[in-house]
């Protein structure tokens, strides 16, 4: 199994390895948002442990290369409810928020009155 990981700014970058060192990971592509923090994990799959991570610069690229059978999406933050949606909409396996847990982290407002 493959997993891409799209990050608005690689908070979820420590668990990699931990996800790595299970038997049935193939790959993980490891996408950040922001392009400020392009060059962050550079290298790190020559690091021991770390040879499955593959940081990419087009998430929406793995999309289209892996077929959704042989991926699993993971969101890593608040902000990427929407997008979840739709890729659940389209048949994807996600871990991660929607635009309802979105609305409930953002807005304290809402989410007392739910």
């Amino acid at each position: 199994m493959n997993y891409v990981v799209f990050s608005l700014n690689s908070l979820s970058l420590f668990m990699i390895r931990s996800l790595a060192m299970q038997k049935e990971v193939e790959k993980i592509y490891f996408y950040c948002m922001d392009r400020k923090l392009k060059d962050l994990g550079k290298d790190m799959n020559l690091a021991e442990g770390w040879e499955k991570l593959e940081m990419t610069q087009d998430g929406y690229k793995i999309l289209k290369d892996i077929p959704k059978e042989d991926l699993i999406i993971i969101n890593d933050d608040v902000g990427l409810g929407s997008f979840c949606d739709l890729l659940r909409g389209q048949g994807y396996k996600v871990v991660g928020g929607t635009e309802f847990t979105d609305r409930l982290e953002n807005d304290r407002t809402f989410s007392t009155l739910s």
